[in-house]
């Protein structure tokens, strides 16, 4: 658990390439669609964290991305080993995106050894034209017993749900003492207009060994590890 929190969860995005799973932890941490620079970080840092306050608490998400191993298919036992979530998804604009679910789902049954593991399916894209409809989604997630959920990390649409959710039946488990009826995933919209720019900052802890004086920004919202 990170010394600086009081509550941590660690959440992996899986799924085939292109589905958008980078994209999406952009949106989460930092509640903007990211430019292809922004893409690039998220994928060259394949940690992002997000810090939640909690009550008195600070609850800390870390964001893995697969960074392109899906790719070679060498997801290894250790990467599910310590997860508490696991977010399937699919890209609801190509078909063969939503037939690789079962292949991901088997997998991660294969490998993850957690029994308080806790799995959601999402599409991604529903911003474009749909080539699987969301009652497939939805009945591959009622045979799995899984949550499912529809997003956009382009409009910004289903994150917030979906975030709220997997967290909440997460720490339901696992931090069985906690009140989680009062969780709530702050909505971007609802306070990026009395937050100032610079008081969200991501930072790439690989530049530790820079020679400036400078202390590196920091960020109760999210950086990047």
């Amino acid at each position: 658990m990170n010394n600086n929190s009081d509550i941590s969860l660690k959440i992996v995005v899986v799924g085939d390439t292109g589905n958008g799973k980078s994209s999406l932890i952009w949106r989460f941490c930092e509640g903007t669609f990211p430019n292809a620079e922004q893409s690039n970080i998220t994928v060259l840092n394949s940690i992002k964290s997000k810090a939640i306050q909690f009550g008195k608490k600070q609850l800390v998400i870390k964001f893995h991305d697969t960074a392109g191993q899906e790719r070679f298919r060498t997801i290894s036992r250790s990467f599910y080993s310590s997860t508490d979530i696991i977010i399937l998804t699919y890209d609801a604009s190509v078909q063969a995106s939503f037939e690789h679910v079962s292949l991901w789902y088997n997998e991660i049954q294969r490998y993850s050894n957690n029994p308080k593991l806790y799995i959601a399916l999402a599409s991604t894209k529903s911003d474009l034209p749909a080539v699987v409809d969301s009652t497939l989604g939805q009945k591959l997630a009622d045979e799995k017993k899984i949550p499912f959920f529809e997003t956009s990390s382009l409009n910004n649409e289903g994150v917030d749900d979906l975030l709220q959710h997997v967290i909440k039946g997460a720490g339901e488990k696992i931090y069985t003492e906690e009140n989680w009826n009062r969780f709530k995933v702050r909505n971007e919209k609802d306070h990026t207009a009395s937050r100032k720019p610079t008081q969200m900052s991501s930072i790439n802890t690989n530049n530790n060994n820079n020679n400036n004086n400078t202390e590196p920004k920091k960020s109760s919202f999210c950086i990047i590890l």
